[in-house]
């Protein structure tokens, strides 16, 4: 009879070990989604991508639609280096701080961008947003020390 305690303690044991495990995967995938940093309503064909906290970077065979990334200052690392590749199609960019107000490259807001490369200084939180229109290309977006970038 103790036996049977026994068994039936393990089992419980385990499977509310399992029961923990599964709320906090399912927690941490509810966080992922709502808290990510990066957001997308793009239609994506053959992309690969890179993403950190300094780093967001992709090529692809086609690109439609708006995707943007959070980035902020760290340390030294206050430019945001931006390099856009185009092969076909059109890729337009702009910069927000945390209020909405854009942050002009170039002395404008959106670019129109074929290949290009454009140094923003930041100061706080900011967001970048790309809008694609039948993209093929490639970008990269690198928070960089400013004393490292040449214009």
């Amino acid at each position: 009879m103790n036996i049977l305690k026994t068994k039936k303690s393990k089992i419980v044991f385990i499977v509310s070990i399992l029961a923990v495990a599964a709320v906090a995967i399912v927690t941490a995938l509810i966080i992922k989604t709502v808290f990510n940093p990066s957001t997308s309503s793009a239609t994506k064909v053959g992309y690969v991508g890179t993403e950190t906290k300094a780093e967001w970077s992709a090529s692809y065979s086609y690109l439609d639609g708006r995707l943007e990334k959070t980035f902020s200052p760290s340390g030294n690392k206050t430019v945001l280096l931006l390099e856009f590749g185009t092969d076909e199609g059109e890729l337009d960019f702009a910069v927000f701080d945390e209020n909405g107000e854009a942050s002009y490259a170039d002395g404008e807001c959106f670019d129109i961008v074929g290949n290009g490369r454009w140094v923003v200084p930041i100061e706080g939180e900011v967001t970048v947003r790309l809008d694609a229109r039948e993209h093929t290309g490639r970008f990269s977006i690198t928070l960089e020390d400013p004393d490292n970038v040449n214009d």
